[in-house]
């Protein structure tokens, strides 16, 4: 005797699955998330913003601000807040915090949400921790001091520039360009300093350097001295990172 079949089972709706799915990709990224209704009050938050304030989501929900962090720090968070809700305008701010159970800098970035339907509104948050970045910023900062005071005391002529205009240069490049002060050669042109031998030379080993990202070996060429009169010097040329950029190293001797 044949069976009759099961009878089919209802797909689910879309508008009852979507939250769901919603909900469980929010879950699944690293980057926290929070949602705050118009009296400020946190509603939402994925796994990655629980980790982040070591708190159960349980401990969150339905809280203020006031009830989560130190009363100043609530009330810098409060203010930025309300200045959403007003002008509707997104938000990028910095903040230190106790975030994975350690003091850090983070940034809270916001925008307002309307619900289309209610016309009520929401403000939708991201946060990253920036505390990596900025002590990565802060140490080549210090990096860049330290090799700048080298490069001022160093015995040869230092002139950073892109391609040939001069950004920064060293007492000894002042004097081996006879010129009165290092701060005098910012902005000119380096080929100026140059026969047309080495200009032609200079323009060809920037190229090279471009080329290979590197620092070329020595090489000899033309300036013109003090007196007016050319003289053969020896240098070298290389790429080097300059304020998120590139620019040119030249060191010269004589």
């Amino acid at each position: 005797m044949s069976r009759k079949p099961a009878p089919a089972t209802p797909a689910p709706s879309q508008d009852d699955i979507l939250p769901r799915i919603l909900a469980a990709v929010l879950d699944a990224v690293q980057a926290p998330v929070f949602v705050k209704d118009d009296s400020l009050r946190w509603i939402y938050v994925n796994t990655a913003l629980e980790r982040g304030m070591g708190r159960p989501r349980a401990e969150i929900i339905g809280r203020t601000d006031f009830d989560l962090f130190p009363e100043a720090q609530a009330r810098l968070f409060r203010s930025r807040d309300e200045q959403i809700l007003a002008d509707g305008r997104d938000q990028t701010n910095e903040a230190h915090t106790i975030w994975n159970g350690r003091e850090a800098s983070i940034l809270a970035i916001k925008s307002l949400f309307r619900d289309p339907e209610g016309g009520r509104v929401f403000i939708l948050g991201f946060v990253q921790d920036v505390s990596d970045l900025k002590r990565t910023l802060a140490a080549l900062d210090e990096s860049e001091t330290v090799h700048r005071s080298i490069a001022t005391l160093a015995p040869v002529a230092i002139v950073l520039h892109r391609d040939g205009m001069i950004l920064w240069a060293n007492p000894s490049a002042a004097a081996f360009y006879g010129v009165d002060s290092p701060t005098d050669m910012i902005g000119a042109d380096l080929r100026a300093r140059l026969t047309e031998e080495g200009r032609l030379a200079l323009d060809e080993r920037m190229r090279l350097a471009r080329d290979t990202g590197r620092m070329l070996p020595s090489l000899e060429y033309e300036i013109t001295g003090p007196d007016g009169r050319p003289r053969t010097v020896e240098g070298r040329i290389g790429i080097v990172p300059h304020q998120g950029g590139q620019a040119l190293l030249s060191i010269s001797r004589t």
